[in-house]
């Protein structure tokens, strides 16, 4: 059977940016813009599919299909990669939130090249890379006095009232990060009203701007005021981080558990003297299911609190978060299952699960952190 050609083209040409797939490259006049591997398939992805308003879903399976992620993380991708193209998500140029839905490429300049000279107009020769420039280059200039810091401080000074605002106003912060961490809460210490939710805004995405600079709270004015929209802001995401991770760690936890219960069933009735009948098995396949599912959950759950809350100090907070998931759902799964075996089997059955879950899921939250 002969292969299918690829139809997709080398490289695309728009607002004066090069997308070059064969030598994965983003450049503008001549100088290449840093974005990682994943970013750099999801930028690709969307220009491909520039005629449609891409779904989340099928984001995730295209460009994410190795890992388990969050929205969160699909959002901070777009982020970045509008910072890259020097974008507005208020005015987009390049990527339109398409509400409830996805993201648009809606750029209506895009050229279309082969590299490799095979016939479309405007090709673009291959080069050697040039140096990179930082994002916080691309469009945008340092303010010349703090009042020219308003318009982005404006948009952050009061929470969201919708998933779309959430997302602009993260933006906005992360903006106020490249043009100055320290000048943005000289000008917040300055201004009139409350400033608590824009610093607590402030602090929370210093992690997702490489330009960002530090953030303290003790001492600062309104701390115990940030404090609290802090801690909300970070509750709010665990929600959305929690239920994704909770759905994929669960499912599959659960299939292992019920194949470890089918398998443990078995050998328990062909055991040397054993009167366990064969229907132990699949009682013991929904026990284990179950007890995987709740254990996978229980783990996926702690994953996402210690991930969202302790941004700080995010590997102890992971260790921390699955080891209390791990061994609540263990000590759970523990009651369970000795009452269970109690009934089927022999009432002295020993069962582990509270200190075993805590150890386990410890360990898992140790290997995702490295």
């Amino acid at each position: 059977m002969t292969a299918v050609p690829d139809r997709r083209a080398d490289s695309y040409r728009f607002g004066g940016f090069v997308l070059s797939r064969r030598r994965r490259t983003l450049e503008r006049d001549g100088v290449v813009q840093p974005l990682i591997p994943r970013y750099f398939d999801l930028l690709v992805f969307l220009v491909e599919r520039r005629a449609d308003a891409v779904h989340r879903r099928d984001i995730f399976d295209a460009v994410w299909s190795d890992a388990i992620v969050s929205e969160s993380a699909l959002s901070q991708a777009i982020r970045t990669i509008r910072r890259v193209l020097g974008d507005d998500s208020r005015e987009p140029r390049f990527v339109q939130t398409v509400s409830r839905h996805g993201y648009r490429f809606v750029a209506t300049d895009v050229v279309e090249d082969d590299e490799s000279g095979g016939g479309l107009v405007g090709a673009v020769p291959p080069v050697v890379a040039p140096p990179m420039v930082a994002p916080a280059a691309i469009e945008r200039t340092a303010p010349t006095s703090a009042a020219d810091l308003e318009p982005l401080i404006a948009r952050i000074r009061v929470p969201a009232g919708t998933e779309a605002e959430a997302e602009d106003q993260r933006d906005a912060a992360e903006q106020l990060h490249a043009l100055g961490t320290a000048r943005v809460l000289a000008r917040l210490a300055t201004s009139s009203g409350s400033s608590a939710f824009a610093r607590a805004l402030l602090r929370d995405t210093r992690w997702d701007a490489p330009e960002a600079g530090a953030v303290p709270i003790a001492g600062a004015p309104e701390a115990w005021a940030t404090a609290v929209q802090l801690v909300r802001l970070r509750l709010a995401r665990m929600a959305g981080v929690a239920a994704t991770r909770w759905a994929a760690a669960a499912g599959g936890a659960g299939r292992a558990g019920v194949a470890g219960g089918v398998m443990g069933g078995l050998l328990l009735t062909l055991a040397p003297g054993s009167t366990a009948p064969i229907t132990v098995a699949p009682v013991l396949g929904l026990i284990g299911g179950t007890a995987g599912a709740l254990a996978g959950a229980g783990v996926g759950a702690g994953l996402a609190v210690g991930e969202v809350v302790a941004r700080s100090r995010r590997t102890a907070g992971l260790i921390a978060g699955g080891a209390l998931g791990g061994g609540a759902v263990g000590l759970a799964t523990e009651w369970l299952a000795t009452w269970t075996l109690a009934a089927l089997v022999s009432p002295t059955l020993a069962v582990g699960g509270a200190v075993e879950g805590v150890f386990i899921g410890a360990a898992v939250e140790v290997a995702y952190a490295l």
